[in-house]
């Protein structure tokens, strides 16, 4: 992913694993945060908390670089 924030500069790239993919296969503004943290609970058997500590770091990240932003439910 490349940032297109006016830091693009100071951000660089973003690589994404594959944990990072299924997330960002997940953010098309139809699921909530939460379904999205209980799809990582089973596909990687993660505990539920960790799954959503982990991807709202993620997604704030994301946020910051101008990738992802917060839509309406």
């Amino acid at each position: 992913l490349v940032p297109v924030s006016k830091r693009a500069q100071d951000m660089g790239l973003f690589t994404l694993n594959e944990v990072g993919t299924f997330v960002w296969e997940r953010l098309d503004g139809e699921r909530a945060l939460a379904e999205i943290a209980e799809d990582l609970t089973a596909a990687f058997e993660v505990d539920e908390a960790r799954a959503r500590e982990d991807l709202l770091e993620f997604v704030g990240q994301l946020s910051e670089a101008g990738c992802a932003r917060e839509v309406a439910s």
